[in-house]
């Protein structure tokens, strides 16, 4: 069971969580406002949509839960994007005939 000790990688996590939880919950409030006021469009990004969309039951999303969503968005495409790159330094230093072939198109360019 994780502990909650001061200066560990536990401990960060939980305070960038709460940093960015404030965050995106100002940015969503503030959408909200946009929305009802006419300033942003229901069709302007994910955000928008998240708010004007409802399920089966006529139920639209909570504040909370748009948030949560949009947390995992936000993480999710940088950890695909940071393994990708990882993926691509290893497999081009695993196999330096196709890193030949891409520096060499690379100064032709």
């Amino acid at each position: 069971m994780p502990i909650d000790f001061p200066e560990t990688p536990l401990r960060k996590a939980i305070v960038a969580s709460k940093s960015i939880k404030g965050e995106l919950t100002e940015i969503i409030k503030q959408r909200k406002t946009d929305l009802a006021v006419g300033m942003a469009f229901p069709i302007q990004d994910i955000l928008s949509h998240m708010f004007m969309t409802c399920d089966q039951d006529g139920t639209y999303m909570k504040e909370l839960d748009i948030n949560s969503k949009t947390k995992g968005l936000l993480i999710g495409g940088y950890e695909t994007a940071n393994d990708v790159c990882t993926l691509i330094v290893k497999f081009l230093a695993e196999l330096p005939h196709i890193y030949n072939a891409v520096y060499k198109r690379a100064n032709i360019m």
